[in-house]
């Protein structure tokens, strides 16, 4: 199905870790996939995964197991419609040749897609380069002024970033991986590519490792299975058993850290918060240089910040 980059490629480690993390399109890898008749609809066959021109087709319903991770029915037209936004995204914009390049398509069919998508106004063109429009940047925004962790907590952020002078990250779990909802920067703040919206695998990021603490191990299980353990870094945790029993321990400090597992040179803690009117599942995290993180005193001034921080949000999360 997929062209030059790929699913394979998208989910290859590389020079940025968080491209890797962001594109790793690992939605089908690991799923229990069952078919099934559903009523036709034009143009579109749903068990054509060339789209192809049919008028019988199948629901792929996938089941997991764990938070946030319920039964979908997968529809084909809605598959390639999202492969095609991602492939805007993934290129830096793209004309409808190589957007048909990549995702082994007809031109004209790619520019179906591509003008369909413009005309609702999800995709906008300058000359023939396609790009993701700034709708997406609207209700992304909406969509995280409704997490009651950010609406509750950007304060209490503002004051950690300026009590510790470093950067502070809100994560989210969503459907497995970790999604990065706001970032407050204090004065000494290390400078690394992060943005509102990236997504990072769990087991390599230090909140991502706090969440999973969180979870029942049935949950931890199925975001392991469905995931895998890929390595990020030299450092990254690869061996199942390692990482659960790391989660134990963390299920006993109260916090998760991780030196240069994502990011080289860089050192993370993290502490979960725990929505009990949602069942949602989230962190709070600091992290430094790896430099600034020689001395064990500090280390653990920072990790009790990042634990009572996220004990405040957390209650007022549940309480406010």
């Amino acid at each position: 199905m997929m062209g030059k980059l790929g699913r394979n490629k998208l989910s290859s480690g590389g020079v940025d870790p968080y491209i890797a993390a962001v594109n790793c399109w690992p939605l089908l890898d690991h799923a229990e996939r069952t078919s099934v008749p559903f009523v036709t609809f034009n143009r579109i066959d749903a068990s054509d995964r060339d789209f192809g021109s049919g008028i019988v087709g199948t629901l792929l319903v996938v089941r997991f197991i764990g938070r946030n991770m319920a039964s979908d029915v997968r529809i084909s037209a809605v598959e390639k419609t999202v492969d095609v936004v991602r492939t805007l995204d993934a290129l830096d914009g793209a004309t409808a040749t190589q957007v048909a390049e990549e995702l082994d398509v007809p031109i004209s069919t790619a520019h179906d897609y591509l003008q369909s998508l413009e005309t609702v106004g999800m995709v906008t063109r300058i000359n023939q380069m396609y790009q993701p429009s700034l709708r997406f940047l609207k209700y992304g925004e909406a969509q995280k002024r409704r997490i009651d962790e950010f609406v509750k907590g950007e304060e209490v952020m503002q004051d950690l970033a300026a009590k510790t002078d470093e950067h502070i990250s809100l994560i989210v779990e969503e459907r497995g991986r970790c999604v990065l909802v706001h970032v407050e920067e204090g004065e000494n703040s290390v400078s690394f590519r992060s943005y509102p919206g990236i997504e990072m695998y769990m087991h390599a990021t230090a909140p991502g490792k706090a969440m999973l603490a969180a979870m029942r191990d049935e949950e931890v299980a199925a975001v392991l299975d469905r995931y895998g353990l890929p390595q990020m870094t030299p450092n990254t945790i690869t061996d199942r058993e390692t990482l659960l029993t790391e989660i134990e321990e963390i299920r006993e400090t109260g916090v998760a850290t991780d030196t240069s597992e994502l990011i080289e040179d860089l050192y993370c803690v993290g502490a979960p918060i725990h929505n009990r009117q949602s069942d949602r599942i989230s962190a709070l995290s600091i992290c430094i240089p790896t430099a600034r993180a020689k001395e064990e005193s500090y280390r653990q001034e920072i990790q009790n910040a990042v634990m009572e921080f996220a004990n405040i949000i957390q209650v007022n999360v549940n309480y406010s």
